[in-house]
């Protein structure tokens, strides 16, 4: 695998920050950083809470998992998905 120039590559559709929740599981999480992969599909690394947010600080870290961004949806802050 090589590495392109940043301005060579292709757009995430979901930036480093937005809350998603994986559809197959119902976990919710903050996308920690997103590429394009060799078949040209978005990949993220997910820093995921369970099945809430905390509110305020976690009492436990975050646990990281890669998801393909097709297995996640956009988490409103209204708790209505928009994926």
């Amino acid at each position: 695998m090589s590495l392109l120039d940043p301005e060579e590559c292709p757009q995430v559709k979901l930036p480093a920050g937005t809350k998603v929740k994986l559809i197959s599981t119902g976990e919710v999480g903050v996308i920690i950083c997103g590429w394009i992969d060799q078949v040209m599909d978005d990949d993220y690394y997910v820093a995921f809470f369970g099945q809430s947010f905390p509110s305020g600080k976690p009492s436990d870290k975050p646990y990281v998992l890669r998801y393909a961004g097709m297995s996640l949806e956009i988490f409103d802050t209204t708790g209505e998905m928009n994926g």
